[in-house]
């Protein structure tokens, strides 16, 4: 499987049979072959393409041992930057990077405020989880960018994605159904993304 925003060769069960030794071996290969190098220089080409304006260039690195797969996404502020077929990645397979822009609404003075959502695949339970990735890169002068990823246990019937500004961190959320990332049922649980 090969994508423009996807670098690296994937760590397969040919080579680890086990899904524990794929994640290890994917962890000690984050830069294996320039792939970090890749994505950086993909990441900034967008950017350049796209021009001033604040904006988020994001790479995110699969080392969970599985594939995962586009799930859903949520822009509270700004929007992914599409110009030349770019998109969120599809699917980043075990030992990969993907890369995309996020960037602000034309026109108006906001920033970059969104989440990504990947689906690994169920385990040997049938327990699958997802995979958030969010992030605020306020326009604001003197603001705090943040970031928050986090590894959720198996869905029931759909996923939102909500943001606490009073708690001014990011939420993750369980429920019923998705109604535009409205937060349904609060859920949160154990396991976490290394953030390079």
């Amino acid at each position: 499987m090969s994508s423009t925003n996807v670098f690296g060769k994937p760590i397969t069960a040919a080579e680890y049979p086990e899904r524990e030794a794929r994640a290890s071996a994917a962890y000690g290969q984050i830069d294996a072959d320039e792939k970090k190098t890749q994505v950086k220089d993909y990441v900034r080409k967008l950017k350049e393409s796209y021009g001033d304006g604040v904006s988020v260039l994001a790479m995110v690195y699969n080392a969970t041992g599985e594939s995962i797969h586009f799930s859903t996404s949520k822009d509270w502020y700004g929007k992914l930057y599409t110009d030349g077929g770019s998109s969120y990645p599809k699917i980043i397979q075990n030992g990969q990077w993907g890369g995309f822009l996020h960037i602000k609404s034309p026109v108006v003075a906001t920033g970059s405020e969104a989440a990504v959502v990947y689906r690994a695949k169920p385990n040997a339970a049938g327990d699958g989880a997802d995979v958030v990735v969010a992030w605020d890169d306020s326009w604001a002068p003197g603001s705090n960018n943040r970031v928050y990823t986090e590894i959720g246990g198996g869905e029931v019937c759909g996923f939102g994605v909500g943001r606490d500004k009073e708690e001014d961190r990011f939420e993750v959320g369980f429920g019923e159904q998705l109604r535009d990332g409205a937060l349904l049922h609060r859920f949160h649980c154990a396991g976490q993304l290394p953030l390079l």
